[in-house]
């Protein structure tokens, strides 16, 4: 019997212990973009690989209720070239994050979304340290539903998120050629694996 409630205070206790209520972490992650540059550079381009890069979250969940809110920054990007061509794209976005836990124990699970605050973006077109095209876009809109997973003990967690970003460059411009502009799709699936702390 005695065993038993042991076994009980301790499972109750770690539980309670992994419900941080704010969470900082760090993580890396891909976003699987194509975007069609065709309107900015008619030559053949190299396979466009995805973007990759660093995340930085800062989330506050409510007690008892699994509903959390939050900050995230990422910094991403990716260089594609062939032995002609080179492709370089750089993105920087801050976004709102909204979570629900379903689970909320030593491990949780739920959805999460994200909703773009603020953009920075860049795609270079060069060849022979020559650029050709310098794209960019001052109106972007982006937002991304996900799935997050992860284990969480005495503070410590690892996590990972699955999901799909939508991402569109508005009127983006070529400051080399500045005759060309056009609307670029940059939305894909993307993935993410988290290290972090709760308290």
């Amino acid at each position: 019997m005695k065993k038993i409630s042991l076994l009980t205070l301790l499972i109750v206790f770690t539980s309670q212990a992994s419900m941080a209520l704010f969470e900082v972490r760090a993580g890396y992650g891909i976003l699987a973009s194509k975007p069609n540059l065709s309107g900015f550079y008619g030559g053949t381009l190299p396979t466009y690989a995805p973007n990759a890069g660093f995340t930085l979250d800062a989330i506050a969940t409510v007690p008892l209720v699994g509903i959390g809110g939050g900050l995230r920054i990422e910094n991403m990007k990716i260089s594609n070239d062939t032995s002609v061509i080179e492709v370089e794209n750089q993105l920087n976005r801050t976004s709102l994050i909204v979570n629900y836990r379903l689970l909320n124990t030593l491990i949780y699970l739920g959805p999460i979304f994200t909703y773009g605050l603020n953009h920075s973006n860049s795609i270079k077109i060069s060849s022979g340290g020559t650029d050709l095209s310098k794209i960019s876009s001052s109106s972007v809109s982006s937002y991304s539903l996900g799935i997050e997973a992860g284990a969480s003990l005495l503070g410590f967690l690892v996590g990972a998120e699955l999901g799909t970003m939508n991402m569109k460059y508005k009127n983006a411009k070529d400051s080399i050629n500045t005759s060309q502009s056009g609307d670029l799709d940059m939305s894909g699936s993307y993935a993410k694996i988290f290290v972090g702390f709760g308290i």
